[in-house]
């Protein structure tokens, strides 16, 4: 069970990196995020995660925060 939990996170990591910033935005926002949640989860301004989402590059450490959000959003177990 170790293995396959293991496995699964291994997964979801290899699936987040490989998405590009403005693609995890528009899909938290799908799943029910707000830019605002979003922003205040990661410690951004609001407008900063439009410009995200439009395309803009943000700083590393914005980044690296945008895709754990992401990675502990998708990681959740489906009843929550």
């Amino acid at each position: 069970q170790i293995k396959m939990h293991r496995c699964i996170i291994e997964c979801i990591y290899r699936m987040v990196f490989k998405m590009n910033l403005q693609e995890i935005i528009t899909k938290l926002i799908s799943d029910g995020f707000t830019e605002a949640g979003i922003a205040k989860q990661v410690s951004a301004d609001q407008s900063t995660i439009q410009r995200i989402k439009k395309g803009s590059e943000p700083k590393y450490g914005l980044g690296c925060r945008i895709k754990a959000l992401y990675m502990e959003h998708v990681g959740k177990p489906i009843s929550e």
